[in-house]
């Protein structure tokens, strides 16, 4: 089992990425270049999150399924609260908004936007707190800080063009959204201390839902490409899948 301590480190480093790239957004306005960096770096993430949902954390769930409940509709299980998970998603992030708009309060919209970023944070950080090897910690660990840093920019550069929101306001819901990753992973890894007798189907469910989080990332998430790279985009994003296949083979064969 992986040691507390370095859970705990790993919490550390996503906490201070997220702000590190965050926070100076709202005293510094990004250039243009930037922007179109952040877009190419942002499709490299998104190739890190699909690789880790198809090529870690689906097979993971299935693994933990069978150790539970055997062999017999593992895969049919797994792969069904993977596809759910994807669907509430879907609709909380599609939906929802367009009745959340009508509203057209100043406070209520960018709320929303904080509560859509936490649930795939926590989510995120659920199944890394739960996983209970340095392989699968590693993996995670890159997916979700190679994403945290983008997302934290892209919202950064949100909140400061919401009207009506005051700087304070504006810093209070970035410091919300922040926390949100290692507040899963605190929960994940007490759940993994309290729930021993049921770890299987636990870290099954998580890992599953955790896929369907991940895969939604890569694929529906709001993003931007630009027309002028969007074939360096797609070099990218198939570059962070390859990463993800590569350190998952290696890890696993060191470990």
């Amino acid at each position: 089992m992986i040691s507390f301590k370095l859970k705990l480190l790993l919490v550390t480093i996503i906490l201070s990425v997220t702000i590190a790239a965050g926070l100076p957004v709202f005293w510094k306005k990004l250039s243009k270049k930037i922007t179109v960096y952040l877009t190419e770096c942002d499709a490299f993430a998104r190739g890190i999150f699909l690789g880790a949902g198809f090529t870690h954390l689906l097979p993971e769930a299935i693994e933990h399924y069978s150790h539970s409940h055997g062999h017999e509709n593992s895969i049919f299980v797994v792969s069904s609260i993977c596809a759910y998970s994807f669907a509430v998603l879907m609709w909380l992030e599609k939906c929802l908004p367009h009745h959340i708009t009508k509203l057209n309060t100043k406070i209520i919209v960018p709320t929303f936007l904080i509560f859509a970023l936490s649930v795939h944070s926590i989510i995120e950080g659920y199944a890394l707190g739960l996983e209970p090897t340095i392989t699968g910690c590693i993996i995670l660990f890159i997916a979700i800080v190679s994403h945290k840093g983008l997302a934290a920019i892209a919202l950064s550069l949100k909140l400061c063009t919401t009207k009506n929101l005051t700087k304070k306001a504006q810093l209070s819901l970035f410091f919300i959204f922040a926390i949100m990753t290692p507040i899963g992973i605190l929960a994940g890894i007490f759940s993994n201390i309290y729930l021993m007798d049921n770890g299987s189907l636990l870290e099954s469910s998580a890992d599953a839902i955790a896929a369907g989080t991940f895969i939604y990332i890569a694929t529906m998430h709001e993003t931007s490409i630009n027309k002028e790279t969007e074939h360096i985009s797609v070099i990218l994003f198939i570059l962070g899948i390859a990463l993800m296949s590569i350190l998952g083979h290696v890890l696993a064969h060191h470990h």
